[in-house]
């Protein structure tokens, strides 16, 4: 079974990207870029386990986590980078658990409604079944991310369970939907 260690120790991602997209991997020196994500409450609400307010201290130790997951063979934060600008405009995490895969992304608000998330998780997810041998991948949205549901639902992946209550660190208890794909 290959791991995503391999990858992270030579800091390459051997023909990941895509048409408009290509990924690099999380560093300690783009802790602005988390800070300025996390720090907006559109991209925040959605997600449980981030602090809101989010400061510059949450950006470090979030940025801090993020890369010290990467000495490890289950976790794999990247950022996502538009070609012609190179722009950072988001960040995708593929968490793998024997033949389990865990997808989680967030986009910057002004680069919403224009495929990029579609076009960053389908490279993803193709990557974990082809290069990671992974059988299926998961993920979870709030209920009312109407957005993160269609991108899911575009790149394949099936309800597997909605309604489920979880707790959230800024709000309190919140619905979420699970959200599934199979390997082919």
């Amino acid at each position: 079974m290959k791991t995503l260690k391999a990858y992270n120790v030579a800091n390459q991602l051997p023909n990941v990207e895509t048409d408009r997209l290509y990924f690099k991997i999380i560093e300690m020196s783009d802790v602005d870029f988390i800070h300025q994500l996390y720090s907006d409450w559109r991209v925040s609400q959605h997600l449980g386990k981030v602090p809101f307010p989010f400061g510059y201290e949450d950006a470090v130790r979030t940025t801090s986590h993020c890369v010290s997951k990467e000495s490890t063979e289950d976790t794999m934060t990247l950022l996502i980078k538009k070609k012609d600008d190179h722009r950072t405009i988001g960040i995708v995490t593929l968490r793998k658990d024997g033949e389990l895969g865990i997808l989680g992304y967030s986009i910057l608000p002004e680069f919403w409604n224009m495929g990029f998330a579609t076009e960053a998780c389908k490279r993803i997810v193709n990557f974990g079944f082809e290069c990671l041998e992974l059988s299926t991948i998961q993920a979870s949205t709030t209920e009312n991310n109407v957005a993160s549901m269609k991108v899911l639902e575009k790149i394949g992946f099936s309800l597997r369970e909605g309604g489920i209550k979880e707790n959230s660190t800024h709000s309190g208890e919140r619905l979420v939907r699970k959200y599934q794909i199979q390997s082919q």
